[in-house]
């Protein structure tokens, strides 16, 4: 009953076994030879402490690697619902960083979603204008333009343009909090 469960059970029983059959026959074998016979001179019970101990560490490395691939495959699923979720509000995800404690339950530490609006369709916007002919062109005066750090300025324009404002991520905290049971504090939105 106190013997650990497992592959170094059997190992176990067998030593114990062959220690309780010594213990029975020495003392017939010492009354007829004369010589006194010990457990260790016939067996080497070191050997199979040794393989019951190997037989452990495997089985607990086991385990652990089984548990550490069930926590990555929950994150994977976790990260990718929390993605459509948040892509079916009307956003864009870019990336999501999910700490899970390590603990039976698999509770949400903390969350934290890089996300922005989507971008409107400039289709709509730029709608076909008719050609004109024209019948005259005038003669065009040339004209310098200075341009300094354009693609900077554009990056940032697109950038506050896409930027969630703090409503929206307020929004967004309490769906997710809701949903997920996930303390709100514990949820980052960039």
């Amino acid at each position: 009953m106190i013997l650990p469960e497992g592959n170094s059970k059997k190992y176990i029983k067998v030593v114990i076994g062959i220690y309780v059959l010594f213990t029975i026959v020495s003392p017939v074998i010492t009354k007829f030879t004369g010589k006194t016979i010990e457990v260790s001179d016939v067996l080497e019970i070191d050997k199979y402490v040794e393989e019951a101990q190997k037989s452990t560490k495997i089985q607990n490395e086991i385990e652990n690697n089984n548990q550490g691939s069930i926590m990555s495959m929950y994150i994977t699923g976790l990260k990718d619902d929390m993605k459509a979720k948040i892509e079916g509000k009307g956003y864009i995800v870019n990336n999501i960083d999910i700490k899970i404690l390590d603990n039976e339950n698999y509770t949400i530490e903390s969350v934290v979603v890089d996300a922005e609006k989507k971008e409107e369709n400039d289709d709509n916007k730029n709608e076909v204008v008719e050609e004109n002919t024209i019948d005259k062109i005038e003669e065009i005066e040339k004209v310098e333009v200075k341009i300094e750090n354009s693609s900077e300025k554009k990056e940032n324009t697109e950038e506050k343009k896409n930027a969630l404002s703090n409503s929206e991520k307020n929004d967004l905290k309490d769906y997710l909090s809701g949903i997920y049971e996930v303390n709100k504090d514990s949820i980052t939105i960039n």
